[in-house]
């Protein structure tokens, strides 16, 4: 009688296989969790960056102050109660220079013609990070920044925040010189600064 090939697994070699996977994957899970927390942090201190260095911009080349301020839950209007930028935030022309978003009925001369028909007007609104992160800042007032058209912030020489939501741990800061120049770093885990 002629023998054929076995063509299969017998239950022992699946069984040793699928133990072996679950073994991988147990030690695989935290890390994949924690690549995926530090990808949304990099995202997070990316997309600030950006948007800080689009109303740096803007100032410039409108010739008008440009504000970023944190955003009340509708995103719509400044909270200026925040203490943070939780609910996100919002970026306009600053024709007052009070760093908070007039309403759409005040206008402005804003090119110096005489003729006032200008309103503040929205530019950006950033996203509100997620639950795991939430963004505060040291400077005065704390929730927001102005960019003069020649470049320089008000506040001066000050830095934003990114902390873990859960115990305030500083994840990433972005730090603003007096020229409004921006610089960001993630803090390395078990270390307090950049």
């Amino acid at each position: 009688m002629k023998r054929h090939p076995q063509a299969g697994l017998t239950l022992i070699e699946l069984m040793v296989t699928l133990s072996i996977i679950a073994i991988l994957a147990t030690v695989a899970a935290p890390n994949v969790q924690s690549m995926i927390e530090r990808n949304q942090l990099q995202t997070l201190t990316n997309n600030m960056v950006a948007n800080l260095y689009y109303a740096r911009s803007e100032a410039a080349k409108r010739g008008f102050n440009i504000s970023l301020c944190a955003s009340d839950d509708t995103q719509t209007v400044c909270d200026t109660n925040a203490t943070s930028f939780a609910n996100g935030w919002i970026i306009f022309t600053d024709y007052d220079k009070n760093a908070r978003l007039t309403s759409n009925t005040t206008k402005f001369d804003a090119n110096g013609d005489g003729v006032v028909n200008e309103v503040e007007e929205i530019l950006l609104i950033g996203e509100a990070p997620n639950d795991r992160f939430a963004i505060s800042s040291n400077g005065t007032p704390a929730n927001s920044i102005s960019y003069r058209p020649t470049g320089d912030t008000l506040p001066r020489a000050f830095s934003l925040t990114i902390n873990k939501a859960t115990d305030n741990t500083a994840l990433s800061r972005i730090f603003f010189n007096t020229t409004g120049r921006v610089r960001s770093c993630i803090i390395k885990p078990g270390d307090t600064t950049c």
